[in-house]
């Protein structure tokens, strides 16, 4: 093939391949092939067009895609600093008075916990158990009263402990949405644990000395559980109070700021499990100058990030604290399918199509879905009554296992796991359904298909 031959079969894909200055404007699978074929044609064109300029104008262009994508990548790098720089700090100080209010209830309840503790020692036994109690106990007669962190591999506590640290503050925040009802409680319960546990030792002469072991970790702790109330607080309240805002584009206001600030968090709570594993494990062995200065440092970043830094970001950024999401939110058409996204976008989205179709959702689920749920507690009902004489409302976990036949305990748990895989297949086929372009396409025909 002649060089102008080759330059007019191609010289329109290629201005076309020149103007995509924006990458994330584009389709993925566009884009890739549209690379490969500019790829191709380079090779091509330094195989038979080495010293000709069609070749050295290709080359560009393929440097100028390969910079820009790798510009992009950088872009993403920066854009998540800027989350954590000013995007966060932001929503921290936009729910100030949820964070003020989340530390004020907290205190509260710790401070009753702790006074109770004082008028009656066994208030102890009733709320933190008597086994528990009795083991501290012994642990005091031996000299080391928190040994209780001793008694576990240090890894798997380390896992165990920052796992459950993190589900109970996303329930913190997630119970928001009963119009703050479950934070509330969950805030009253920890609270209280924490007061009773301190005012516990204080009983025991060992106040100070316990101290400084136990908020080694919680000063982080106990510091994000009270972070995680104030996102529970801030979507709760905003679906009690939505000002000019209807009730649902108040909650997705509220929703979106609340996992924000529970997100931030996330660190703290993997440091906390750190320091609780390998630190309060061996705090006796620490002198008592270092677990100060774990204390003070520890609640000197919270109070920096959380409360100094927001004002600071607030001020240098007014603009950008007066922005509202509500532009987004009343677009009721759903997102471009095939586009370029980052991870902020790709979470961003999906909440938007399933806020748009979840009317659709419910009702497909609710003659789908729901129906398979219930027979499988029917059928464990019918054929292991014996799993029902077992109290499991304290324990997710178990509860999980058993009425979803992953026990594995008899005989009818195969079917019911088998059921309960459907039913949650199901779940997900529903909301993927929403993307459909033919809704000629029934549901029914997209779930065999």
């Amino acid at each position: 093939m002649k060089e102008a031959d080759f330059i007019n079969r191609n010289k329109e894909k290629w201005a076309q391949f020149s103007q995509l200055t924006d990458a994330q404007a584009s389709s993925p699978k566009v884009l890739s092939k549209q690379y490969i074929e500019l790829t191709e044609d380079l090779s091509h064109a330094q195989t038979y067009f080495e010293k000709r300029s069609v070749r050295v104008y290709l080359n560009d262009l393929a440097k100028k895609v390969y910079t820009s994508l790798h510009k992009q990548k950088a872009d993403n790098f920066r854009k998540f600093l800027d989350v954590w720089r000013i995007s966060l700090p932001l929503e921290i100080y936009r729910s100030r008075k949820n964070l003020m209010f989340s530390l004020v209830i907290f205190l509260i309840w710790g401070t009753i916990g702790f006074v109770t503790t004082q008028m009656y020692p066994d208030y102890a036994k009733t709320f933190l158990s008597s086994d528990y109690v009795g083991e501290t106990v012994e642990n005091i007669a031996k000299g080391d009263p928190l040994a209780i962190y001793e008694s576990q591999d240090r890894l798997t506590m380390f896992i165990e402990i920052t796992t459950n640290n993190i589900r109970v503050s996303f329930l913190m925040f997630i119970l928001g949405i009963t119009f703050t009802f479950g934070t509330h409680y969950l805030m009253m319960t920890n609270g209280i644990m924490v007061g009773v546990f301190q005012g516990f030792f204080v009983t025991k002469g060992l106040g100070i000395a316990t101290f400084l072991g136990i908020w080694i970790h919680g000063a982080f702790e106990i510091s994000s559980i009270v972070i995680a109330g104030a996102a529970g607080f801030a979507m709760g309240n905003a679906w009690l109070f939505p000002g000019s805002f209807s009730r649902f584009e108040a909650l997705q206001i509220g929703a979106k700021r609340g996992v924000k600030i529970v997100l931030s968090i996330v660190p703290f709570l993997i440091t906390a499990g750190w320091l609780e594993s390998y630190a309060t494990a061996n705090y006796q062995d620490f002198p008592n100058w270092s677990k100060w200065a774990i204390i003070l440092v520890s609640f000197g970043i919270i109070l920096f990030y959380f409360v100094i830094y927001p004002i600071l970001i607030a001020r240098k950024y007014p603009e950008k604290l007066k922005e509202e999401y509500l532009p987004s939110i009343r677009k009721k058409k759903n997102p471009v399918l095939f586009k370029l996204r980052n991870s902020g976008q790709i979470v961003s989205d999906s909440l938007r199509v399933y806020a748009n179709n979840i009317g659709h959702i419910m009702k497909i689920n609710s003659l789908t879905t729901v129906p398979l749920l219930i027979s499988c507690v029917l059928l464990q009902y019918t054929f292991n009554p014996q799993l029902f004489q077992y109290f499991h409302g304290y324990d997710w976990y178990d509860l999980m296992l058993g009425f979803s036949g992953f026990g594995f305990n008899h005989w009818v748990d195969l079917p019911i796991s088998i059921v309960f895989m459907l039913a949650m297949s199901n779940l997900f086929l529903t909301c993927f359904y929403q993307l459909v372009t033919n809704k000629d396409l029934s549901y029914f025909r997209y779930f065999i298909k």
